[in-house]
């Protein structure tokens, strides 16, 4: 009873007694549970940090037709080759500093190439303010991560400050900032070498909405973004010449039945200046739909899943920084394509992926006659989380 009055006030003890308050309260937490007591309680009302990562070790391959394709993808260094093992490691620093609010920090390092001499570097790729008003709202604001859809089109940082207004059934998400990862220009250039970024130091600016749902077995999600400043390319020879994005849309949805999910992705992006008026005009879509058995989840060993994807993407489509690995989904080509992918964990915190892609065609455009064929992709990938 005299540690669960100590808890109570908590608020008002200084940095010595708060730690002897933690390590009664965790010596006594099933007296301190019977006594109705709860150790989240406390985490809410005094400092703490929890310490969390991972570390990836990873093979990707190519084969087949139209090699220079796939190594000028998937080898950032322009060495020309068609496989390479990476490395990253993350560390993740998860403060209470308040009441209902958190500072969360992320370090993360470069994908490190086996036998690499160059540099790596360490950053901090999350950095942001976490606070909850109530049980159905939240505010982050900083680096966070920006989750759109189911994925295709973009998961990676964001720079600005998210609103999530929801409960278990229906959530809705606004955000206002710039997506850190964002790589508009590859297309565009593809064709055009004297384009480039109208700021190249900048990520492109971006107000987004979207609305998630979930009815039993049934998911839906359907999103809005408006680009802004920093999503135009212009000319070097005329630099009233510009081209790039004007908005990108989508809805995806998954329906659960025993242990299978059948789902799928859509979305579109719109256009602007010479761009859309380029022979690519009409083809700015991009979508995938998947079957996918069971779940991995690194924290019960012996789960595993498996899942399978079909990828249509046409040139400019807007996907941006993709949840899949795939070389080919990169700098927004034309592309069709199967991948397969499996994850096992064979004991708990560690789990292994393999994937492969096949039937890989980028879609005839301009000077592209008709569908060619690329080369096949190979992944193999171990994680450690603890």
């Amino acid at each position: 009873q005299m540690t669960a009055k100590a808890m109570a006030h908590a608020d008002k003890a200084d940095a010595q007694q708060r730690a002897v308050i933690n390590q009664l309260a965790d010596e006594f937490s099933n007296e301190l549970n019977s006594l109705g007591v709860r150790i989240d309680t406390l985490e809410k009302k005094i400092g703490n940090v929890k310490v969390t990562g991972d570390f990836r070790m990873r093979y990707q391959g190519i084969s087949g037709d139209n090699k220079d394709f796939g190594t000028e993808r998937l080898d950032a260094m322009g060495n020309g080759k068609d496989s390479k093992f990476d490395m990253r490691a993350r560390v993740q620093f998860n403060a209470q500093v308040a009441e209902n609010t958190e500072a969360v920090v992320r370090i993360s390092s470069d994908d490190v190439e086996f036998g690499e001499n160059n540099d790596s570097h360490v950053w901090m790729d999350l950095g942001y303010l976490s606070h909850d008003f109530g049980e159905h709202v939240n505010v982050q604001a900083g680096r966070t991560e920006l989750f759109v859809g189911q994925g295709l089109l973009y998961d990676d940082t964001f720079d600005g400050a998210v609103l999530r207004v929801g409960n278990d059934n229906v959530t809705l998400t606004g955000a206002y900032g710039y997506l850190q990862q964002a790589d508009l220009y590859g297309t565009l250039n593809y064709w055009d070498d004297t384009m480039i970024p109208e700021n190249a130091d900048s990520t492109p600016e971006v107000g987004f909405v979207q609305v998630d749902g979930n009815f039993g077995n049934l998911a839906l999600d359907a999103f809005y973004m408006k680009m802004g400043k920093n999503a135009d390319v212009i000319d070097t020879e005329d630099p009233s010449d510009k081209s790039g994005y004007d908005d990108v849309y989508g809805a995806g949805a998954a329906y659960t039945f025993g242990d299978f999910t059948l789902g799928g992705e859509w979305t579109r992006a719109n256009l602007k200046g010479d761009a859309d008026e380029a022979d690519i005009s009409d083809h700015s879509d991009a979508w995938t739909a998947y079957l996918g058995y069971k779940g991995a989840d690194y924290e019960v060993p012996g789960s595993y899943g498996v899942q399978v994807n079909y990828f249509d993407l046409d040139w400019m489509n807007g996907v941006f920084s993709t949840t899949y690995d795939p070389y080919y989904l990169q700098n927004m080509y034309g592309v069709k394509a199967w991948h397969v992918s499996a994850t096992y964990v064979p004991v708990e915190n560690m789990d292994i992926t393999v994937g492969y892609s096949f039937n890989v065609k980028m879609k005839g455009l301009a000077d592209i006659s008709s569908d060619q064929d690329l080369s096949d992709y190979a992944i193999v990938q171990i994680g450690y989380h603890f």
